[in-house]
């Protein structure tokens, strides 16, 4: 079983990899003065939805495990304001981590998304997994780095070898990219630039994973 986990994510890297990157000639000034601007080694965590008051401890383990295991990257915990329990001792001595809140209106207003700005920012609680795709994919399209959910916990460094990648998931038959574990190494990614030029188009009919893995495994088809 672990053998075929790791064939199925080497698959979705040599996909991944041969992608061509577009270095922006300048970074928007929000990106700069809210994230401190692109920083390919960062790791993403996030929290999107407004009813945990809590975070869990699988939450915190997956975060400080990715910043032991890769104390040369930046990791960066966005969580909602109303999060009593955003830092925990284990994480306290760890000058890699840090923790932000999170403001999805803010942030969609100022990416490529900010002409459908508006309807995300009014989905309801049901569509929240809609509000996280995109929030990682907008994420690492203006910054680059990595992402992470919160059940991804690191038991080594990230191979530095895989600039790009992402995991594949079997259903229906098939094999699909899925977005819980990424990784774009610069910003402006042709890929994700293209994933989320199509959001519009199905934003207002949008089922569960209709912006995950069927989005993104459409539109990896395409240069693979």
């Amino acid at each position: 079983m672990r053998t075929n986990w790791i064939l199925r994510l080497v698959i979705g890297v040599a996909c991944l990899v041969g992608l061509k990157h577009t270095i922006p000639s300048h970074v928007d000034i929000y990106w700069v003065q809210r994230f401190r601007g692109p920083q390919p080694k960062r790791i993403f965590f996030i929290e999107t939805n407004p009813e945990t008051t809590h975070v869990s401890l699988m939450a915190h383990c997956a975060v400080e495990s990715a910043a032991r295991k890769n104390p040369d990257f930046l990791v960066t915990f966005i969580i909602d304001q109303r999060c009593r329990n955003m830092k925990m001792g284990s994480t306290m001595g760890l000058n890699n981590i840090e923790y932000m809140v999170l403001n999805t209106t803010e942030i969609f207003a100022n990416s490529i998304l900010s002409n459908i700005a508006a309807k995300i920012d009014n989905a309801t609680n049901h569509q929240l997994y809609t509000v996280s795709d995109l929030l990682r994919m907008v994420l690492l399209y203006h910054l680059g780095g990595a992402y992470f959910d919160y059940d991804v916990i690191s038991i080594r460094a990230i191979p530095q070898q895989f600039s790009n990648f992402a995991p594949m998931i079997r259903a229906k038959e098939k094999w699909w990219l899925t977005s819980c574990l990424l990784r774009f190494y610069q910003p402006q990614n042709q890929l994700l630039a293209n994933i989320l030029k199509e959001v519009p188009l199905v934003i207002d009919t949008a089922k569960r994973g209709e912006l995950d893995f069927k989005l993104v495994t459409r539109v990896a088809e395409r240069f693979c």
